[in-house]
């Protein structure tokens, strides 16, 4: 078994301002495999990059923290309507917003089978007026019809709209996974990490990381080596 404590995997992608996969993390079986993996992301990360990983960090740390769901089930691919139950969208848009420091969130939406519906009912009366105008007032043209028409749609959908105000539950097409958000976060949020510098590491800063974030978690001072393995020699669950 490789380095499978969701503590210490997250606690080293915050440090370096990476993403470690399960499948790698599942084949570092020492501090030194955790080094050596490191030097190789940070030597090939570009400043972009590194603000993004620094979001999708600080948004799946949120989600677990507000929502219960496991690190695992936070990937960027996810959708954040299946991810985040319906009930508790409302709520967690307030704690999204003061937790990740942003003034503004972006809008939930109507579901679309709502929207094509409220669209269609608007369409359906704005027709329904145009031709029932011959019969209700005979004296007066297409070109009314067609103005009375658009008035009644438009009604219609404002009145729709009014209505279903509470039914904007969905996140939006444009923020549908967690990396949408992840990007939306970067750009909007004003310090998604620290500068958009990339920082660098040699390989004993790296390393003293390593280090300190491994004994703070597993309490392994006098056992510690870089050559220790996770489970058998350092005490990890």
């Amino acid at each position: 078994m490789g380095l499978d404590s969701v503590e210490l995997v997250m606690a080293f992608e915050e440090a370096f301002e990476i993403q470690i996969e399960d499948d790698e993390a599942a084949k570092m079986l020492t501090p030194r495999d955790v080094i050596e993996y490191v030097l190789r992301r940070v030597g090939h990360s570009d400043s972009t990059g590194c603000l993004t990983q620094r979001a999708f960090n600080l948004l799946r740390k949120t989600l677990i923290q507000t929502t219960g769901l496991s690190r695992r089930e936070i990937k960027p691919s996810a959708s954040l309507n299946e991810l985040v139950p319906k009930p508790e969208r409302a709520q967690l848009r307030e704690q999204f917003s003061a937790i990740l420091c942003t003034h503004a969130f972006p809008e939930f939406v109507r579901p679309r089978f709502l929207v094509s519906a409220l669209t269609g009912i608007s369409l359906a009366v704005g027709i329904a007026i145009i031709a029932m105008m011959p019969m209700l007032l005979p004296w007066s043209g297409f070109g009314m019809a067609l103005v009375l028409g658009g008035v009644g749609a438009a009604l219609t959908g404002y009145a729709s709209a009014a209505a279903t105000w509470r039914q904007r539950t969905e996140f939006p097409s444009a923020i549908a996974t967690v990396g949408d958000l992840s990007r939306w976060i970067m750009h909007h949020r004003r310090d998604p990490g620290a500068t958009a510098a990339q920082r660098a590491w040699a390989r004993e800063q790296v390393a003293g990381r390593v280090r300190e974030i491994v004994i703070e978690h597993l309490d392994c001072a006098e056992a510690y080596r870089e050559d220790a393995r996770f489970i058998q020699d350092l005490g990890m669950d």
